[in-house]
């Protein structure tokens, strides 16, 4: 038996595909670092999903959500854990801004050979402003289920940065491209 191995190169075997900026997002909101095991992100996926996993157990998360669409939201009250609690929207927003921008770059790398290209972090006042909005949520509960307060107050302050980022490009004059072009 003869085997022949010719000289493989590494840029040999780089696929060049689309990454779904979208579909990493959604893997995101699933379970914080699916989104970064899409993007073929493994190191800072079982970062974050060891650290999901961590503050979620510590702070009760699932058992708080189970009370709270249960209707018992005092009881959803009771057994969370507000100190490490409020680690977790931390953890949660940035899975999925860092899912989503980074098949941005990835598609924009892998359509331009050669360029440099400077892409701009997208929906950073939107999730910079519900990881704010959730904490606050959370503490305050004025829905007194952590969850539902967290989840209103974190899309509403979510929104809010949203609109204040785009208030201060347009005023730099940077044009919002649109995102579904690449």
């Amino acid at each position: 038996m003869n085997f022949s191995v010719d000289k493989i190169t590494f840029s040999d075997h780089k696929k060049k595909t689309y990454q779904s900026p979208w579909a990493a997002l959604l893997w995101s909101i699933a379970i914080p670092g699916f989104g970064q095991f899409y993007n073929r992100d493994y190191f800072l996926g079982l970062l974050l999903i060891g650290w999901e996993v961590l503050v979620n157990l510590q702070a009760n998360v699932n058992e708080s959500i189970w009370y709270s669409f249960n209707g018992e939201l005092y009881k959803a009250y009771e057994v969370s854990d507000l100190s490490w609690g409020l680690f977790y929207p931390a953890v949660f927003c940035y899975s999925i801004w860092q899912a989503f921008n980074k098949a941005l770059k990835m598609n924009v790398e892998n359509s331009v050979e050669g360029e440099n290209i400077l892409l701009r972090p997208h929906l950073t006042g939107f999730f910079f402003g519900m990881t704010i909005g959730m904490d606050f949520g959370l503490i305050w509960s004025f829905f007194i289920s952590p969850v539902f307060s967290g989840l209103s107050l974190g899309l509403i302050l979510g929104y809010i940065g949203h609109q204040i980022e785009k208030g201060i490009l347009r005023k730099k004059g940077i044009e919002d491209e649109r995102i579904n072009r690449i």
